[in-house]
């Protein structure tokens, strides 16, 4: 036959192959992690305001030059336990979606293996 429509009609085929297996499989895991992700960052809003936490934070660097490296251990350690479950929350569901996007640029070749 003719090399170049087999080789044509193969990639097409490969392409569907590839787009379908994506959305059975990858699509509803990435929709997952993002939909929890935005979970806790709305939760986040009803128990942090964000605001007063900068403001505190450079009320505290202005007096403590470098002592503003232990607010943040400050805040979180004084803050009440469904801030501090929130903010567990949110950094698990992150490093597990920095994960995956890592993973999957390492399988595009875009980061070193």
């Amino acid at each position: 036959m003719y090399p170049e429509i087999s080789q044509e009609l193969k990639s097409r085929v490969m392409r569907r192959v590839y787009g379908i297996w994506f959305l059975r499989s990858v699509l509803p895991w990435v929709l997952m992690e993002m939909a929890l992700l935005a979970l806790f960052f709305w939760q986040m809003t009803d128990y942090v305001w964000v605001r007063f936490v900068w403001e505190n934070f450079i009320i505290y660097a202005k007096a403590h030059p470098l002592g503003f490296l232990g607010f943040p251990v400050n805040a979180i350690m004084w803050a009440d336990m469904a801030s501090q479950l929130t903010l567990l929350g949110l950094a698990v569901a992150g490093a597990l979606f920095a994960k995956d996007i890592a993973k999957s640029m390492r399988s595009l070749g875009i980061l070193a293996k």
